[in-house]
């Protein structure tokens, strides 16, 4: 039974066998009483004779009365007691039912509770086995009860439980294996398990009992089992991440220091993965994800660590190079070949051919090196210079690259800063027709540094687009540009001229810059007709469809669009004759050698020929000699920006009228202006 008797049923019968024990002693007395009277009736018969018959009399007649008294007191007696034990029958009854509906409740309880419960006398038999054990063992109660409990444990578990069984007998204790403790239970079918199990003595007179509450901990454990999982291995390609990397190179510095020895960091990024991601959808990019982080685990060794970082980010840890840092330098760059030859083979992701370019970075690490966070940042840092230089190719760290990160770092805190500080400022650059006449500027962003002083934007345009700082900035040149542009409309020398505003990429796959456009022109007052957007090819790489759907919005308000750096990104003919154009700009790297390299010059005469059969306007940048200017009016070219015919600068100062010439001839008669 879980429970015994209550106390009460045991104090109901103690305090009818007083009230008995009163009753007898009550008769006893009676009986002395009565002895006595008939010693006297003997004395008084002997004393006197005369009165025999009146003492025969008067001792009937006590008989009688004693007899009568003794016969109501036991007659009260007896009915007393027996009412009393009609009221004691039924107080029992009441209490076995009670005790039985109590049984019951708790039977329920133990039969639905979660955790399996047990209860061994002190000799290790099942006394108790509820449903839970049963399901948790496997074993039904007929298979396990009057059974040695150690069936339930693994064979090397069983000696220690003896053990600490019989310590506690000897002890005394209630406690016998602790509060908690998670220990392997053996089910029926042989299959080991994790079990939380808490054991405790119970008070019994017929002897020690022990009753153990068992909890299953497979899920949890398969639980955590995962969170470890998660927390050191990548989900998607089942590499390990970088907490496990950076822990294993901790290890790996320590032990070097003990060997001796050297090693390399691997930083390892796709190129463009972005544009593939965009172009070909995330499943796809999951799978040359995983295609990649194969291929490096069959670069390596089974001692090396191969781990994703993050994103398209990879790492690899290479141990046991030699001493020498030369020769590990040497082993380490042959290594890093032979890995970006075998990633740079054609991929075959959903029946598709993929190519791609990896940029990698090398850190080497010894004895007593960098911590492995350091180490870590220092490939990194190699494998972005190698981004900077064109990527796909392979770059050392070295100490300058920190100094630079550092430098760079500083003057991005700067850059955030400059927005707020109101430290930017727009240039103008004029552009001109075949004739000199003025058609319309650039607005060209600056940077007046408080301590620098004026920054090249080749400095921070790349760190403003890194660090997305370039949708703010872009907001502001927009804004700062049209209020410009406003101005004009009442000025009957600049109203017909054109304002071009630079847009990156970051700006027009927000996705409301359409709506913020036409509130800004709407708010400064400037004529979308002669407002002009330049964009770049890169934008053309991804989602072409939705940068041409903004495109097309754009243009149905009459805003003008031109490609910018025409021939040095990615664009074709055939997303040039989707594209919703009305310019192309020859870029700077065609003009500038179109005296002297015939190749650069077919270039720009073929990208003339291109836009008068799409039917576009040409403009050549980086103008800066007569002979260039002669050169392209003679292909056909009709615009024209360069130092030629005036520097960016803050005032959108106009030609001479005198310089307004009617051939390249004259052109050393424009003022060339500017800051």
């Amino acid at each position: 039974m879980w429970v015994g008797l209550p106390g009460v049923e045991r104090n109901a019968a103690t305090a009818w066998r007083q009230r008995v024990e009163w009753l007898l002693l009550a008769v006893v007395l009676a009986i002395v009483a009565l002895l006595l009277a008939r010693s006297y009736d003997r004395q008084w018969l002997l004393a006197s004779r005369g009165e025999l018959d009146a003492l025969q009399q008067f001792s009937h007649l006590l008989h009688v009365t004693v007899f009568l008294v003794l016969s109501a007191s036991l007659g009260g007696a007896l009915f007393w007691v027996q009412r009393r034990r009609q009221r004691l029958s039924r107080l029992i009854s009441v209490l076995r039912r009670e005790r039985r509906d109590h049984d019951r409740h708790m039977a329920a309880v133990l039969e639905h509770v979660v955790d399996g419960i047990v209860c061994v006398d002190g000799d290790g038999v099942v006394l108790a086995f509820n449903s839970a054990a049963s399901r948790l063992f496997g074993y039904a109660p007929a298979e396990i009860l009057g059974r040695d409990v150690a069936m339930l444990m693994p064979l090397r578990y069983r000696r220690r439980y003896q053990s600490e069984l019989r310590n506690g007998m000897q002890a005394g204790i209630g406690n016998v294996i602790g509060s908690r403790r998670e220990v392997r239970g053996l089910c029926k079918g042989g299959r080991e398990f994790p079990v939380m199990l808490a054991v405790s003595r119970l008070p019994d007179r017929a002897g020690p009992r022990f009753i153990g509450l068992l909890r299953d901990m497979s899920e949890t454990r398969r639980a955590e089992a995962r969170i470890r999982q998660l927390s050191y291995y990548d989900a998607l390609t089942k590499l390990p991440n970088r907490n496990l990397l950076l822990d294993r190179l901790a290890r790996t510095l320590h032990t070097a220091g003990e060997a001796g020895g050297c090693g390399a960091l691997f930083s390892i990024d796709i190129d463009d993965f972005k544009s593939i991601n965009d172009a070909r959808g995330h499943g796809a990019g999951d799978l040359l994800l995983c295609e990649v982080a194969q291929r490096l685990r069959s670069c390596v060794r089974e001692t090396d660590v191969v781990a994703r970082l993050a994103g398209d980010t990879f790492g690899i840890m290479l141990a046991g190079l030699v001493a020498d840092t030369r020769e590990a330098a040497q082993q380490a760059h042959d290594l890093g070949g032979r890995i970006l030859g075998r990633l740079n083979q054609i991929y075959r992701i959903e029946d598709e051919e993929v190519h791609c370019a990896f940029s990698m970075g090398v850190a080497l690490f010894d004895v007593g090196g960098d911590s492995a966070e350091m180490l870590l940042a220092h490939a990194d840092m190699a494998m972005h210079q190698a981004k900077q230089a064109g990527g796909g190719r392979l770059c050392f760290f070295d100490p300058a690259m920190q100094q630079l990160a550092v430098e760079r770092a500083a003057l991005l805190a700067d850059l955030h800063q400059a927005i707020e500080a109101d430290q930017l400022r727009l240039y103008y650059q004029l552009q001109v027709d075949g004739e000199g006449r003025a058609t319309g500027f650039e607005a060209l962003v600056r940077w007046q540094h408080p301590q620098r002083g004026m920054v090249p934007p080749g400095e921070f345009i790349g760190l403003a687009e890194e660090s997305g700082l370039i949708v703010q900035m872009g907001r502001w040149v927009q804004e700062t540009a049209c209020a410009r542009l406003a101005q004009w409309v009442s000025d009957p020398e600049r109203c017909h001229l054109t304002m071009s505003v630079n847009v990156s990429v970051r700006q027009l796959r927000q996705a409301d810059y359409v709506d913020n456009l036409l509130t800004m022109l709407a708010r400064t007052g400037a004529p979308p007709g002669r407002l002009k957007l330049e964009l770049t090819e890169s934008m053309l790489v991804g989602d072409a469809g939705d940068i041409i759907r903004k495109m097309q919005q754009i243009q149905a308000y009459g805003i003008g669009i031109a490609l910018d750096d025409f021939g040095t990104g990615y664009s074709s003919l055939a997303y040039l004759a989707r594209l919703p154009l009305e310019q192309l700009k020859i870029d700077r790297s065609f003009v500038c050698n179109i005296e002297v390299d015939e190749v650069d010059a077919m270039i720009a005469q073929t990208i003339v020929s291109l836009g008068k059969i799409l039917g576009l306007q040409i403009v050549a940048e980086g103008v800066e000699t007569q002979a260039q200017w002669a050169r392209l009016v003679s292909y056909g070219c009709t615009g024209f920006q360069g130092f030629l015919f005036g520097k960016p600068g803050p005032d959108c100062a106009l030609p001479a009228p005198e310089g307004q010439a009617s051939s390249p001839a004259a052109v050393c008669r424009i003022g060339v202006t500017g800051a």
